[in-house]
């Protein structure tokens, strides 16, 4: 699978992420899956499926588990963290 540039995936969200989906991408980025109750917000969740940053699986919520980061989701994770590293740098 071919890598996905951060730069090219920052100009392709028409706008920022509202607070609720930065949370919610941050868990998933930093914790892996979610169950439903343990995200920090329901419309943040949306708003990253709408978006193409994250997904649902509830065939794995044997495991617990059904609310999952995708590729474009994780880079974007890293641009986020970049970005705010670059902001502190200068």
């Amino acid at each position: 699978m071919p890598s996905i540039d951060t730069n090219t995936l920052a100009a392709t969200i028409p706008t920022s992420l509202s607070g609720a989906a930065i949370d919610v991408l941050y868990k998933l980025a930093l914790h892996g899956g979610q169950n439903d109750g343990d995200l920090p917000s329901k419309s943040g969740m949306t708003e990253l499926i709408q978006r193409g940053l994250a997904y649902k699986d509830y065939a794995e919520s044997i495991t617990g588990h059904s609310n999952f980061i995708t590729e474009a989701g994780a880079a974007y994770y890293k641009h986020l963290i970049n970005q705010k590293i670059a902001a502190q740098l200068s």
